[in-house]
């Protein structure tokens, strides 16, 4: 790894972990608490209600309930695993397309 590379990931003071509440994140979540608490970062819970989905239901605001309580759920998971680590984490919810909304939220951040 590159000099640059190395101080760039050192100096991160915000780590954002997307997930879509799937078993498979749970690892990529474990590594990247371990990671933030290493650092001292703050840590965002990011995920995304799917555009299409959220479309086809417009009885509440145009976001299917599933749908929004399944992230509710993703998120509030890696802020439980974060508060076993001693750590506070701040929970994003954005509707979109999950790849273009993911990288909108980080660099929100």
């Amino acid at each position: 790894m590159a000099r640059q590379d190395q101080d760039r990931w050192i100096d991160r003071k915000k780590d954002p972990i997307p997930t879509d509440g799937s078993e498979n994140t749970a690892n990529a979540i474990a590594q990247g608490l371990a990671l933030a608490k290493v650092f001292g970062a703050e840590v965002t819970a990011l995920s995304v209600v799917d555009q299409i989905v959220a479309s086809r239901s417009k009885a509440n605001e145009g976001v299917e309930p599933s749908s929004l309580e399944a992230c509710r759920q993703a998120t509030e998971f890696i802020a439980s695993e974060g508060r076993k680590l001693g750590m506070t984490v701040i929970s994003l919810i954005l509707t979109g397309a999950p790849i273009r909304r993911d990288r909108q939220g980080i660099h929100r951040l």
